[in-house]
């Protein structure tokens, strides 16, 4: 379900997300979700610490959980719902950091 805030480009984008098989649709197919595992905690919440500064500076937030060394990360809008740009742009900047990290 795609958000009346999300353009053509931003829906290819989210399309290679999936077709990678590093993101996934979440089950309400509104959002973008995957699980990072990293090896150890430290690692874990630096990548945490990354994310969130971007977060603060897009004024866009994630849904997430973190157990030691795995986080997993859901990237939806809620106004207007579905999925959106942000979303994509986010899941990627996770991959970029995640990467970054280790």
């Amino acid at each position: 379900q795609w958000s009346s805030a999300s353009s053509e480009p931003g829906r290819s984008a989210a399309t290679a997300l999936l077709e990678s098989r590093t993101w996934t649709l979440s089950s309400t197919r509104d959002g973008l979700e995957r699980e990072f595992v990293f090896p150890g905690f430290v690692k874990a919440m630096r990548f945490i610490n990354l994310v969130a500064d971007e977060c603060r500076l897009r004024k866009h937030h994630p849904e997430w959980a973190n157990v030691y060394d795995t986080v997993r990360v859901r990237w939806t809008t809620h106004n207007p719902k579905g999925l959106s740009d942000k979303d994509v742009e986010m899941a990627k900047f996770c991959d970029e950091k995640a990467a970054e990290v280790g």
